[in-house]
Parts: structure tokens; C-alpha cells; sequence
């Protein structure tokens, strides 16, 4: 699969940030799209790539619309769309993760900071922000959730919210105080079929992505 490389280059500074004009349709690339570091707020209008999407150091990413990924999405920087968040592997990122919607991952979703959403957020194994989480409808995974402070769930204005809306949905709250919404916990997938598959390939995800990031260097 082929890799796309955005450099200072293809971006130009307009109201105060670094909006991408490059020559190559990143709202429907088929292949692995990589920003450098120290570009600060990279915008675009979408980003759609059917593999990995990583964003260097000093380099934070925002979307008008969506950015999806077939593969998984890291950043060092803030991750920000104005719908939607969306990643087949994992979504990581050294600052927050703000969606206008929502935002899902195949396998775990991690930010340094605080995760955001409109709507709801979903990952298929974990969920770990550094601080807290509020989402406007209902927060669910499969493994643990883990954040610092307060969690907020089907606090949207928008809508009548019902039960559904405010569920909190995991298999073990792990630290946090959940400000505003309704506790399920499932239990540990550690006895479940397949979980032991699960975790190695999670793990893989994050070695290979690690990889990634030595060769670009």
C-alpha cells in the first residue's frame, strides 16, 4: 500500500492556520497518509485513506467535515473533526480527540487530554483520556474505561435523551466519577472467546504503528 507524505508545502497559512492545498485528493486515498512534524494546525476540509493516517510532532489536525481511516489514526497533536472521528485500528493522540458527532474506533481509543463528542463514542476494546469525556449520547466499549476526572453522557442539548442516550456502557470503569449518565458494566472480556486474539492483534496495531514512525525518521 502506498504512502502519501504531507510537508509544510502543501499547506497555506489562511486565517490563522494551514489549511491544505497539495495537488493529491485526500478525502478518498487509497494508501497510508503521514503529516510532518512543526506544520501546528494542519486543516482540511475531509480525510478519508483507506490505511493508517499519522500526524507528526508539533503537528495538530482538524477536519470541516470527517476523517476516517481505514487502518489506525495518531497524532501527537489534538485530533478535531466536525462530524465525525472514525478508524478501523485504533485512535491515539498526545492532546484530545473532538468530534462535532462522533467518534469510533475498531480497537481502542486513547487521548492525553479530554475526548469529545456531539453524538456518541464507541471503541471496540478500551477507552483512556487523561483528563475526562463528555459525550452528547451514550460512551460504550468493550474492555476498560479510564479517565481522571468527570465523564458526562447523553448531555446533549439537541434532543429529549433517553436512558439509552446516557448509558455508559463498559467492562470495567477504572478511575473517574461519572458526572452525568448511567453505568453498565459488562464485565472483562478476558474470558470470553477470542480475547486473548484480540489483545495481541491491539498490541500489534500499536508495534507496527511504532515501525511506521522509526522508518519515517
Amino acid at each position: 500500500m502506498k504512502t502519501l507524505t504531507l510537508t509544510a508545502k502543501d499547506f497555506t497559512n489562511r486565517n490563522g492556520r494551514n489549511e491544505y492545498s497539495g495537488k493529491t485528493d485526500v478525502s478518498n486515498f487509497d494508501g497510508h497518509l503521514e503529516i510532518e512534524a512543526n506544520i501546528g494546525w494542519a486543516w482540511f476540509k475531509s480525510i478519508c485513506v483507506s490505511g493508517s493516517l499519522t500526524i507528526e510532532a508539533d503537528t495538530s489536525i482538524e477536519a470541516g467535515y470527517f476523517i476516517k481511516a481505514g487502518d489506525s489514526i495518531k497524532a501527537r497533536g489534538l485530533i478535531k473533526a466536525g462530524t465525525s472521528i472514525e478508524a478501523g485500528g485504533f485512535i491515539k493522540a498526545g492532546d484530545s480527540i473532538k468530534a462535532g458527532y462522533s467518534i469510533e474506533a475498531g480497537y481502542f481509543i486513547k487521548a492525553g487530554y479530554f475526548i469529545e463528542a456531539g453524538g456518541f463514542i464507541k471503541a471496540g476494546t478500551s477507552i483512556n483520556a487523561g483528563l475526562g469525556m463528555v459525550a452528547g449520547l451514550s460512551i460504550t466499549c468493550t474492555d476498560t474505561l479510564t479517565f481522571k476526572y468527570n465523564l458526562f453522557a447523553g448531555a446533549t442539548p439537541w434532543k429529549q435523551t433517553s436512558d439509552a442516550d446516557r448509558t455508559v456502557t463498559c467492562g470495567k470503569l477504572e478511575g473517574g466519577t461519572i458526572q452525568y449518565g448511567l453505568l453498565v458494566e459488562t464485565g472483562l472480556a478476558e474470558d470470553a472467546p477470542h480475547a486473548d486474539l484480540r489483545e495481541r492483534l491491539a498490541r500489534l496495531e500499536v508495534e507496527v504503528a511504532a515501525v511506521r514512525e522509526a522508518l519515517a525518521q
